[in-house]
């Protein structure tokens, strides 16, 4: 196994020629960096240099460290010093150093390096989501791309030239359409390619991409692809993944965090088998190598009887109805003329490219969005269902649910939620109840969590919670929308094993996924939706 020590300068590779000044120094170099959020390690004691012809994968289980080192690069974090864990408390702490050469002279104050630097990650991806749906800010998909010049939400006076390249870029993508587009109208797949193109149109020397193919067609992640393996040629890139087929061509090594440390380090031709990296054991100190509980009833919710279940499928009223449903946001008209119904027993999957609608639908079945004049919604043969009827009947989890969830609870709060459907916690809850959400966060590998503070989680440990959310209320529906995105490899696996056993229960699952294999086996159905019509 690779040091965690910087390596030496490798040779550049010839598809990837970095202009450097100094090309015998690193771009990046970190010694004894740790990050710690409120005494919990994010990072310790990393050292791990980038030298120009570079291109880093990032790998590492939910929680491991990966958005908390794309950060440190940036500059949005400090290192703090860390004391050497064989001497105890009495040993004097280890000054980090994190310092940058982008022009040829070391620096070590963020304010120089952030021009250099750009970063397309879950969390901006969030903070754009949560200023158009819980401030009501709106903004079309042009000045989105242009405020990447300032680097901030909102563009600052473009020059004629700057327009005409963030014109260009977003074409180049495959963008071109949403430009005219408000942001909340926006797909998530739409709005990650734009943010993309906000990265990119400064040409900066170092891009940093978590999970940037989350929530993107087929045809979206080639274009991002393409957009990616051009911007090598002038950028260093290091980026996060959980996925093999997500890493870019052009990437030359390789950085394994587990538990905020450095597992392997090196070349991406000499990268071992990923799962030997994380061992499987306790589930608090590494979430690969979970086991997940079988797909039985051992798994259901308890309050759930077989003989209740069976009777769900005897019913003849569809539990749900669309008649000549419109839905208009911001207004884009969304949906088209959508009939659609959905019997005792079956399970849909939503398919169809991004902005065809998918999301929409979903929101609109939820009570998020509201059918048009003309168009009927009907939820066990009520028509146009109050929303407390939908809360209590239907459980919803998606990106949007979790990056505009504004209360920052703990990670057991958050999941009692789920049996008012509510944002926050507006009442005293039975002891039953919290039983319930202790039962389904042991069965979700998730009590070494349960203390910890949203806002504190990894996008990925937390997308479980919100799994447990939308189950312990004992939903007759289950929405979900790209519920995958984020998770490691056995999170995913642990995940659509509870899908598939809320399904053998009774529940009914309506999914939306571009990716086949996260799928659960529990799919009956499919609508397939192109430009928001049924195709």
């Amino acid at each position: 196994m690779a040091s965690s020590h910087s390596p030496a300068p490798p040779d550049a590779p010839a598809q990837s020629p970095l202009p450097s000044p100094l090309a015998a120094a690193p771009l990046i170099e970190l010694h004894d960096a740790s990050v710690r959020y409120g005494g919990k390690i994010a990072l310790d004691r990393l050292s791990w240099s980038l030298w120009p012809g570079q291109h880093w994968a990032l790998f590492g289980g939910n929680g491991a460290g990966k958005s908390t080192f794309l950060r440190l690069l940036r500059g949005e974090l400090w290192p703090v010093a860390a004391r050497d864990a064989d001497d105890g408390e009495t040993a004097a702490p280890v000054r980090p150093v994190r310092q940058w050469n982008f022009d040829g002279t070391p620096e070590t104050s963020p304010l120089m390096a952030r021009p250099y630097a750009r970063i397309v990650s879950g969390e901006l991806h969030r903070a754009f989501s949560r200023l158009c749906d819980t401030q009501g800010w709106s903004m079309p998909g042009f000045e989105l791309v242009l405020s990447g010049y300032g680097d901030s939400f909102f563009p600052s006076h473009p020059s004629e030239e700057e327009k005409d390249r963030a014109l260009a870029m977003a074409r180049q993508l495959g963008a071109g359409a949403l430009l005219d587009k408000g942001v909340g109208a926006l797909s998530q797949g739409q709005l990650r390619l734009l943010l993309l193109a906000r990265a990119l149109v400064t040409a900066p020397r170092l891009l940093l991409l978590d999970e940037p193919f989350d929530g993107l067609d087929a045809r979206a992640r080639d274009a991002m692809r393409a957009a990616v393996e051009a911007a090598a040629s002038r950028a260093a890139l290091v980026c996060s993944a959980h996925r093999m087929e997500d890493i870019a061509p052009v990437v030359t090594h390789a950085l394994c965090l587990e538990g905020g440390r450095s597992v392997y380090q090196g070349p991406l031709s000499g990268l071992p088998d990923i799962s030997t990296l994380f061992p499987a054991g306790d589930p608090a100190a590494s979430p690969v190598g979970f086991t997940a509980p079988p797909a039985s009833p051992a798994l259901a919710d308890p309050a759930e009887s077989p003989r209740k279940c069976a009777s769900r499928s005897k019913q003849s009223v569809p539990v749900l109805e669309l008649e000549n449903v419109d839905v208009f946001i911001e207004r884009e008209h969304i949906l088209h003329g959508i009939h659609w119904r959905v019997l005792p027993g079956e399970n849909w999957r939503i398919s169809g490219a991004n902005g065809s609608g998918k999301s929409t639908l979903l929101r609109l079945l939820a009570g998020l969005e509201q059918a048009a004049w003309g168009g009927t919604y009907r939820l066990f043969g009520k028509k146009h269902p109050p929303l407390s009827l939908v809360q209590k009947r239907l459980a919803y989890l998606s990106d949007r649910l979790q990056a505009t969830y504004s209360y920052d609870l703990t990670g057991a709060e958050l999941a009692a939620t789920g049996f008012d459907g509510s944002v926050g916690i507006w009442r005293n809850l039975r002891r039953t109840e919290w039983e319930k959400v202790l039962h389904w966060l042991e069965l979700l590998g998730l009590m070494h969590e349960k203390d910890t503070p949203l806002s504190r989680l990894s996008s990925g440990t937390a997308r479980r919670f919100f799994l447990a959310r939308a189950l312990v209320g004992s939903p007759r529906i289950l929405l979900l929308d790209e519920p995958c995105s984020g998770l490691d490899a056995p999170s995913r696996a642990l995940f659509l094993s509870a899908v598939n056993s809320a399904a053998a229960r009774g529940i009914q699952i309506i999914y939306v996924s571009h990716h086949d294999a996260d799928i659960p086996a529990c799919i009956t159905h499919e609508l397939h939706l192109k430009d928001g019509r049924t195709a």
